[in-house]
């Protein structure tokens, strides 16, 4: 119950699951993951599907979650999100970069990667890495589907 107060879904404890939206959906898996750990989260697109206030509301609750003290891998399609709550990054692809969000927004594997995102497509990402003072993360970035599915027994 504590973990379902957590989330913000105590009310919905009697509701069948398949009756609840996607970002209520949602907020249940991620109680239910909380059950299972203290210290680490792994969530696959945790945000897919979900209209954009729901997309924020659900951020800033893996933020505070990480706040919180639990480490967040997260796999992602949102790379501006990534840019924003990463600390370092990992981008594997044609070029294999590693280091700061920083440096990576500064670096010309990072500067074609993000230009050419800006004009469509998706991008596979990891955030992970979390810290109470504050968010931050790692993001594993790989350019193609396959090798992003490749990444995933990791």
């Amino acid at each position: 119950m504590e973990n379902m107060e957590r989330m913000g879904i105590s009310a919905l404890k009697n509701r069948c699951y398949r009756e609840l939206s996607g970002g209520q959906q949602q907020r249940v898996l991620l109680a239910r993951a909380l059950c299972a750990t203290r210290k680490i989260l792994l969530l696959d697109e945790p945000v897919s599907g979900l209209d954009p206030r729901v997309t924020a509301q659900m951020y800033d609750l893996i933020a505070q979650l990480n706040r919180e003290g639990i480490t967040i891998i997260m796999i992602s399609h949102d790379i501006a999100a990534a840019l924003m709550y990463a600390s370092h990054i990992l981008h594997i692809g044609s070029h294999i970069f590693f280091g700061t969000k920083e440096e990576y927004q500064k670096s010309e594997t990072g500067r074609n990667f993000v230009s050419e995102q800006a004009g469509g497509g998706s991008v596979k990402l990891i955030h992970a890495e979390g810290r109470a003072e504050r968010l931050k993360a790692e993001a594993l970035i790989c350019e193609e589907e396959e090798e992003a599915a490749e990444m995933t027994p990791c």
